[in-house]
């Protein structure tokens, strides 16, 4: 719809995008800070995420998430 804004952020999906570990870094900042309700879905498919992304991963999950 053109001319609505969007005013939370629900699905995300960042599938096939090379993800390191100061981008999963980003991207857990920005959504700590997100209105709730919050995300209600992330994909993360074929990200080829490293251990130190998946780190930072979980330590978002095991702050943010319920």
């Amino acid at each position: 719809m053109i001319g609505v804004k969007a005013k939370k952020l629900q699905f995300l999906d960042l599938s096939q995008n090379a993800l390191d570990k100061k981008s999963v870094e980003y991207i857990a900042s920005a959504l700590a800070v997100a209105p709730t309700p919050g995300l209600v879905s992330l994909r993360m498919d074929d990200c080829s995420l490293k251990p130190n992304a998946l780190d930072a991963l979980g330590m978002w999950t095991l702050n943010y998430c319920n």
